[in-house]
């Protein structure tokens, strides 16, 4: 059995969005055995409106 799912991230309140980086497509399997609330992947953004220098 297969699923795929599209996730598409859009900010509407910035000048200039978020940069993912990599600046890439993310692309991952996830095991249908994996626990319900596990993390399935984590990206790195970085906001060039933030002043504050966090990172999301």
């Amino acid at each position: 059995m297969r699923d795929v799912s599209q996730v598409i991230i859009t900010v509407l309140r910035d000048e200039s969005g978020p940069i993912f980086q990599p600046s890439a497509t993310y692309q991952v399997t996830i095991p249908e055995t994996t626990p319900i609330g596990n993390n399935v992947i984590v990206v790195t953004a970085v906001d060039p409106d933030n002043v504050s220098g966090k990172c999301f």
